[in-house]
């Protein structure tokens, strides 16, 4: 068994070497834009010193500003942490009881308040993925267990560690990590009888915090024969330099949610916001630069003398300073800047950076004064714009840290039985954020828009309303806005409309009956009219 795991540490480390050189490339785009969008992120082979100096070559923030402001947006819009974001559901939700429904709720709760306990660190971890999108197109989370705690854990990862590779289908499924670990960490982590004999030397002479490179390795169990796991995915932990292998062990399901913004064919690595400003931005440091020695310049100029021995008895010049001079006094150089040209280059680039980034057809609302069908419009337009950006940021990282999360709790037993014996095979994300509202009110609003319309018919035929399905109709809005608890059971509406029926017919056979009994009287009477008459 020790020669097949240093056997797998041997052709993972192969596996690294292939995936590694096909991201040289990659690296270096991703060295240029994290110094001008991002330089506190990561570093790219760059390796730089603790409190060192990360913007100094920097003229124009610009590029940090958008990435900051584009960054908040999408949190605020996906993953809001006021309110439950998100709910479970199954996939054949009309085949659900009422039971199932409230439980599912009530675990959806449950896991969301596990999420963001600062034990778990999902508000952190979450946090950092969007400016990883948007500057490098990429991010990765990975999701485990804290043991100590009792809670779900969400670890960002740092790209520059990370190796990943797709399925046929496309989806992540593989990824190599390595990165460095200090010595009490190993101690505490792993079996110390499997420590390296560096390792343990640090730990003896209480280096502990020594650091060590440390590989780990998540693939398909079916990519090498190892017996040993079970589970779908293979785990593989080992030293870098020494191939000691510290832990073998599977995962149920691919522990890492890799999200990519939009990816070239080809490419398994992200493209990114940051990437397609990046000529702008640029662009805009060097003209920055030279708007600033272009006033410096002015503020300062040289001075033009007539003879070179005068410049000589030409002192320093500074505030209530004087300058002795023979004939003619020095003049200012003049370098003709037009500064107004300039500024107003600068401006359209920056606008041009901003409109990469920013949410302009929702942010275009703030602090201006439009009428209601104004509002609706240009939300709607907002929507149709961040649709696929959502729809990839559910799909590839939140669909797959929720469903394990999910899967995780159930494992530890945080959950609560459910009402049914029903497997979880089928379960769903169903999302109530504000991005996810605002898609189901735009089709809220095609309803109100029917209804409008069909409404200059109805008026002339009633009877035309028996081909709308108005209780689905209320249904479905109650579920757009969130409130679908305020529904009742569609049992008791039919047997609401039932009894009412039945009320009603009650009611009308009273009123048959007493119509009867006053028209026999006024029969009766008539009689006894013409009785009287004939005598």
């Amino acid at each position: 068994m020790a020669a097949d795991v240093k056997k797998i540490a041997e052709w993972i480390d192969g596996k690294r070497e292939i995936l590694s050189s096909g991201r040289k490339n990659y690296e270096n785009l991703c060295r240029q834009v994290t110094e001008l969008f991002c330089p506190n992120r990561d570093d790219f082979g760059t390796r730089r010193s603790a409190g060192e100096d990360r913007v100094r070559r920097l003229y124009n923030p610009i590029g940090i500003q958008c990435v900051e402001m584009a960054s908040a947006d999408l949190y605020g819009l996906l993953t809001d942490p006021s309110s439950y974001w998100f709910e479970y559901s199954f996939q054949n939700v009309n085949e659900m009881s009422d039971q199932m429904i409230v439980w599912l709720r009530r675990q959806s709760e449950i896991v969301f308040n596990l999420m963001y306990t600062p034990a778990a660190r999902f508000a952190e971890a979450i946090a950092k993925t969007y400016p990883d999108d948007l500057v490098y197109g990429t991010d990765i989370v990975y999701i485990s267990w804290n043991n100590k705690r009792n809670c779900p854990l969400y670890q960002n990862m740092r790209l520059s560690e990370c190796y990943f590779d797709e399925d046929e289908s496309g989806m992540p499924d593989t990824l190599i990590r390595c990165y460095e670990m200090t010595a009490k960490s190993m101690r505490a982590l792993f079996d110390e009888n499997k420590l390296p004999k560096a390792v343990k030397d640090a730990l003896r002479e209480n280096k502990t915090d020594e650091k060590f490179k440390i590989v780990h390795a998540v693939f398909p169990n079916g990519e090498y024969d190892l017996k040993q796991v079970k589970q779908p995915f293979v785990s593989v932990i080992y030293t870098k330099d020494e191939k000691e292998v510290l832990e073998v062990s599977g995962y149920d399901e691919f522990p890492f949610a890799i999200t990519r913004w939009e990816t070239a064919p080809g490419e398994v690595w992200g493209r990114s916001k940051a990437m397609t400003a990046l000529p702008d931005v640029q662009a805009l440091q060097l003209m920055t630069k030279e708007m600033l020695e272009a006033a410096q310049l002015a503020n300062r100029p040289a001075l033009l003398f007539r003879k070179e021995e005068d410049k000589l008895t030409i002192p320093v010049i500074k505030p209530g300073g004087y300058i002795p001079y023979t004939d003619t006094p020095p003049q200012p150089f003049n370098a003709g800047n037009n500064y107004k040209a300039a500024q107003d280059v600068i401006a359209n680039i920056e606008e041009r950076i901003k409109r990469e980034f920013a949410l302009f057809k929702i942010n275009d609302l703030k602090g201006t004064h439009r009428t209601r069908e104004e509002v609706v419009q240009r939300v709607l337009e907002g929507t149709r714009l961040l649709g696929p950006v959502a729809g990839r940021q559910m799909t590839e990282k939140l669909d797959v840290i929720l469903l394990r999360t999910f899967n995780l709790c159930a494992r530890h037993g945080l959950l609560e039985p459910p009402p049914e014996d029903l497997p979880f095979i089928d379960l769903k994300v169903v999302y109530n954020s504000p991005i996810a509202k605002m898609m189901k009110f735009e089709r809220a609003d095609r309803y109100e828009q029917a209804f409008t319309l069909m409404s200059l018919f109805v008026n002339g035929n009633p009877s035309a309303m028996i081909n709308v399905d108005t209780d689905g109709i209320v249904r479905e809005i109650a579920k757009i806005y969130g409130v679908p608890e305020m529904l009742t059971t569609p049992e008791y509406v039919q047997a609401t409309r039932q009894a009412q029926q039945e009320a009603a017919l009650r009611q009308q056979n009273v009123v048959d009956a007493q119509n009867a009994l006053d028209l026999t009287q006024q029969q009766q009477n008539l009689q006894m009219q013409d009785e009287m008459m004939t005598e």
